[in-house]
């Protein structure tokens, strides 16, 4: 299928009054098509924009998600080491511990 842009420009003799019509023919098939392509990139560009965006906001929610967590884990072994007696992170040994006795 081929565009085609039509200019009508009128001729006027050296008296002011029309004396012809001149036309040109534009073949801008190319233009058309190119322009067509543009669009259907531009709306492919947009969806992937929208899924990075969309992808993003998800990754953003884990992230504070994992830092929640982090943090109260961080709190619990903070609990914990005030439990422990000489606040060690080593278990207890044997000879320390009254259960065996």
């Amino acid at each position: 299928m081929e565009h085609l842009e039509v200019q009508v420009i009128p001729l006027v003799g050296a008296e002011g009054k029309p004396i012809g019509v001149s036309i040109l023919f534009n073949d801008i098939t190319q233009a058309v098509k190119l322009r067509a392509e543009l669009l259907r990139v531009h709306s492919e560009l947009e969806t992937a924009y929208e899924e990075l965006q969309s992808s993003n906001e998800d990754l953003e929610t884990t992230n504070e998600e994992l830092q929640s967590s982090n943090e109260e884990l961080e709190t619990m072994n903070e609990e914990l080491a005030a439990l422990r007696p000489n606040s060690s992170c080593a278990p207890p040994t044997a000879a320390a511990n009254p259960f065996n006795a």
